[in-house]
């Protein structure tokens, strides 16, 4: 970058640095990618990678960081630092996003996977146990049935899932969502066939919205 005569090289950069700013402001988003990378490199690697290995999460953070500092550039107010202060802080958030979502979904993961072991493996044991071929039709009838009066999306992820057995990768892909988005819907979608399963009612009208 070309400094302006007789103005030290740092207040230069802090001038030029503040324009782009302004211009963001202004809605010029071509703003954003001199200051990307100005401050990208260092953002992944002393303030990212540290505190989240997985290299892929990391880029990912770094993009969010950026699309949140666009989309908030109407906040910042300049002070002698410029933005490199206030990139570091929207990194070091969104990376602790990142663990919580990661925390919340291990423990949904947890939680249906004990209702499984709870109230699904000991169904299909029964079913398995089950010697007439009639009796074992009329249970997958009834499964059949209670599956038509939930809501259609919820149905959908309990055959990917148990059915259908697809990894939540797979189910999630299929749904459209996140993994964490699914483990939530799958969650809903059991408690809603359990509810229909033992004649309480309602399951046709779930909200499915996820």
């Amino acid at each position: 970058m070309k400094h302006r005569a007789g103005v030290p090289p740092d207040a230069a950069a802090a001038d030029a640095e503040r324009a782009l700013v302004e211009r963001l402001k202004a809605g010029d988003v071509a703003a954003l990618e001199p200051l990307f990378e100005r401050y990208a490199d260092g953002l992944l690697r002393r303030v990212i990678r540290p505190r989240l290995p997985d290299d892929a999460a990391a880029q990912d953070v770094l993009k969010e960081t950026f699309v949140t500092a666009m989309t908030r550039i109407e906040t910042f107010e300049w002070r002698a630092g410029g933005v490199a202060p206030w990139l570091r802080q929207i990194a070091v958030h969104k990376v602790t996003d990142h663990w919580r979502a990661r925390q919340r979904e291990e423990r949904l993961s947890g939680a249906y996977q004990r209702y499984l072991e709870r109230e699904v493996e000991p169904a299909r044991d029964a079913e398995a146990a089950l010697g007439d071929a009639e009796e074992q039709e009329r249970l997958r009838a009834r499964i059949e049935a209670t599956l038509g009066e939930l809501n259609p999306r919820y149905a959908q992820v309990i055959r990917l899932r148990l059915v259908d057995e697809r990894p939540r990768a797979d189910c999630a892909e299929e749904l459209g969502v996140t993994v964490g988005t699914l483990d939530v819907l799958f969650f809903r979608a059991l408690k809603a066939f359990r509810k229909r399963w033992q004649g309480e009612g309602g399951g046709g009208n779930d909200d499915a919205g996820e």
